[in-house]
């Protein structure tokens, strides 16, 4: 088939399903594609990933191609912009991995002392349903199966409720200024939140209950709680009363007013394919949901915008909605905003900020002062992607350096570590950032140093004046920061034989994880940092090896990689590609 044109060899394929066809077509291309997806990620093994899901997308389109596509140009693109999903998916991994990593570094009774005057009065915000699953999982600590029959439901199902009033409870801890993740709440939940009654208590109440004689302090609470409880179920009922008048009369309106402003595709409206959009379960339907939302364009963001009002069910298809439109999504900006500022956290609203791109800037740089942490880190982190879409030069010009040095000052350590994240991804004004970063080394928090210490590494041989504060961090009390204190330094300056000899030893113990969290980023930043060295970190070998067999696939593939540039006949031995 070495004559057969790109466009018939598509053709064979899409009509006759030609696997040999398609071959030709993979073996003719397969060098453009992964050497564009390779020049994106720096990364042998996200190249080859990305290369073939670029082929199969040209699988699934290969029906709909036109007849003068030009196969060369569509897979350039087409990888160009998986490597750049890739990206900013990898950053925002890497970044939830950091906060996790920070929370999960805590104090544990610090935890439990920020929640606790909080917990109970959020527990009863909650419906029915969700307060009995999490009292039964963490207050009773029963097991899936046994809150299964007690809610009368099947297992998942009960799994399924506890996760969403642990979310809940989280989001209405962030409302007054307490942010952490969810899995933080449910570990301090399960370790403080039933004490031990004092001896005796037990046969005391049982007493009371049967008849015997209480104070009269008692009495008076018990018929107080029981008024309480009264009004409490009578005012449910009104409110009942009016939601069930509500769903019948307004919101009915509504939504038929929103599906006459929608446009249609295939004879069905963007609403009704918008329940078919879900990023966590893609396949044929979440595709054609895709195709759709594109087909409609503009037409649909009148219905779009309107669901990101509505508290309804809709609301985070109508954000990826946003995020597959792009920049034609400008109009929604103001919704996705106010969606943002009632603590709707959780990364989605910022890849639509990422997709929608520089429109976007000056609305997240005035989210920076929002009085929710929440919000605040989310926006931070968008301002540090947008170096992916907007280019760093509408940043500098946006404003966008100067507010994030700024937050280098906020009052939580999420805020001020993602801050100098983003401002090493961004990675300019040098002049005035890196002064910045190197004042925010005597942070008093660890986690926000640690985060500097990355940034810092991240402006690689422009930021020598910060040799000197970065020497002095690798004493600091935390193997955290001296660790990163040293992958800085390499990167710094990767030609300095003999500092980076006085290094080894700190980065050993980073690959060996001697005294720091299991954090994903901090080996593989390490392997990375130390294949910079080449040959001068062959000291640093026998960790390398011992890591490499016994790690996740992707930090094994960074160590892998870092084998190969220190020492080819060491990663040749392990049998790995």
């Amino acid at each position: 088939m070495t004559g057969t044109d790109d466009i018939e060899l598509l053709r064979q394929f899409a009509v006759e399903n030609s696997e040999a066809a398609f071959a030709a077509l993979a073996a003719r291309h397969v060098h453009l594609v992964y050497s564009t997806a390779l020049r994106q990620v720096g990364n042998s093994h996200s190249a080859e990933e990305i290369t073939q899901a670029v082929f199969i997308i040209l699988a699934r389109k290969a029906k709909s191609l036109s007849s003068k596509t030009i196969l060369t140009g569509w897979l350039h693109q087409t990888a160009r912009l998986t490597a750049a999903n890739f990206l900013r998916t990898e950053i925002r991994r890497r970044n939830r991995e950091q906060e996790a990593f920070m929370q999960s570094a805590l104090n544990e009774t610090e935890t439990w002392t920020q929640i606790a005057p909080l917990l109970d009065d959020a527990i009863s915000k909650l419906g029915g349903r969700d307060r009995n699953a999490i009292l039964l999982r963490y207050f009773e600590n029963k097991s899936a199966r046994e809150m299964a029959a007690a809610l009368r439901v099947d297992e998942p199902a009960a799994q399924k409720r506890v996760t969403r009033a642990v979310e809940k409870l989280r989001k209405y801890f962030a409302k007054r200024g307490v942010t952490l993740t969810a899995a933080a709440i449910a570990g301090a939940v399960s370790e403080n939140s039933v004490q031990a009654a004092p001896v005796g208590l037990a046969a005391t109440v049982t007493a009371a209950a049967k008849g015997a004689a209480v104070s009269a302090s008692t009495l008076t609470l018990i018929k107080g709680a029981l008024k309480i409880m009264a009004w409490t179920k009578m005012k449910m009922a009104v409110v009942v009363g009016v939601a069930a008048i509500l769903a019948v009369g307004t919101t009915t309106v509504t939504i038929k007013e929103i599906n006459n402003r929608s446009g249609y595709y295939k004879g069905r409206s963007l609403q009704e394919w918008l329940k078919n959009l879900d990023d966590q379960h893609p396949g044929p339907a979440n595709d054609e949901a895709t195709d759709a939302v594109r087909h409609i364009g503009k037409n649909g963001l009148p219905v779009i915008i309107s669901l990101l009002q509505l508290k309804n069910p809709l609301h985070h298809s109508a954000v990826l909605a946003c995020q597959i439109l792009g920049s034609d999504a400008k109009p929604a900006i103001p919704a996705l905003m106010k969606l943002l500022d009632s603590g709707y956290a959780n990364g989605y609203v910022g890849s639509a900020f990422d997709d929608i791109g520089s429109d976007a800037i000056a609305p997240l740089i005035e989210t920076l002062t929002n009085e929710n942490a929440e919000v605040r880190t989310e926006a931070v982190v968008s301002l540090g992607n947008m170096t992916l879409f907007s280019g760093k030069n509408g940043l500098q010009k946006s404003g966008a350096i100067p507010a994030l040095i700024v937050c280098l000052k906020d009052n939580s350590p999420f805020v001020r570590g993602l801050a100098a994240r983003s401002l090493g991804e961004i990675g300019e004004d040098e002049t005035t950032v890196i002064p910045a970063l190197i004042e925010s080394l005597d942070d008093t928090d660890f986690q926000t140093r640690w985060s500097v210490c990355l940034a810092l590494g991240k402006f690689g041989t422009r930021a020598t004046s910060a040799i000197p504060s970065l020497l002095v961090a690798l004493h600091d009390r935390r193997a955290e920061v001296r660790g990163t204190a040293a992958i800085a330094l390499v990167q710094i300056e990767p030609d300095n034989t003999t500092q980076i000899d006085s290094l080894m030893p700190v980065l050993i113990e980073n690959i060996e994880g001697i005294g720091v969290s299991k954090d994903i980023n901090f080996r593989s930043t390490t392997a990375t940092a130390l294949s910079l060295c080449g040959e001068k970190a062959k000291r640093a070998v026998p960790a390398l090896l011992k890591a490499v067999q016994n790690t996740s696939s992707y930090e094994q593939q960074e160590i892998l990689d870092a084998l190969k540039k220190i020492d080819p006949v060491a990663a040749a031995s392990t049998g790995l590609k």
